[in-house]
């Protein structure tokens, strides 16, 4: 998912290609809620309506937001003053210790430095929390199915191939177990899956 989008086509399009977008944001609350972090660092948050969500259930936990896009930060700050955004890439983020780390199909955009930044979320939080796309299960006709007719699916994919590399489940949770971590599926409705990782103790 590499178009740039306006917040009202960006939740058009996120629902349409995952008709349970919001189940898997609730989900994540819930953990939260169960978790009770004082901090929590949510990397590609866009537009923040997972993090608005999260604000409201954990009014007095610290948020902090990071993405590279300053049009959705701009966005998420007059719709929720109240979470601490940062404009960073991922392979750049400076990753402060926080109790608890979210990303949302955002770590597919990073190919060679993808181990590195998760050695970096284990080192300095507790758990981990992914909602992601994984290869398998139709993903390429999925994304066929909901291209716009202007958008073909060719142009899509030597577009995507530049900018997203997804992987299989299986190969998540091999690199999970290699550096240290041991995760547990939380949700499944393919192509996105939900895990989460504790990362240490």
């Amino acid at each position: 998912m590499h178009q740039t989008f306006s917040p009202d086509d960006y939740n058009k399009y996120i629902r349409t290609l995952c008709p349970h977008y919001d189940q898997f944001n609730q989900a994540i609350v819930n953990l939260a809620v169960t978790f009770l972090p004082n901090t929590i660092v949510s990397l590609g948050c866009g537009i923040g309506n997972l993090e608005i969500k999260l604000r409201k259930a954990l009014p007095k936990t610290k948020i902090i937001g990071v993405d590279k896009d300053q049009n959705s930060l701009d966005y998420l700050s007059t719709q929720e003053p109240g979470i601490e955004l940062v404009r960073s890439e991922l392979r750049d983020y400076s990753f402060p210790p926080a109790d608890m780390y979210l990303a949302g199909t955002s770590l597919h955009h990073l190919n060679g430095e993808r181990k590195d930044v998760l050695r970096k979320i284990f080192e300095r939080s507790r758990l981990f929390v992914n909602f992601e796309m994984f290869l398998g299960n139709g993903y390429d006709q999925i994304i066929q199915n909901n291209l716009e007719p202007e958008y073909p699916y060719e142009q899509w994919k030597e577009e995507s191939e530049k900018v997203d590399f997804l992987r299989s489940m299986p190969e998540e949770m091999a690199e999970i177990q290699e550096l240290g971590g041991v995760a547990k599926i939380l949700l499944m409705h393919a192509p996105f899956a939900l895990y989460h990782a504790t990362t240490r103790t």
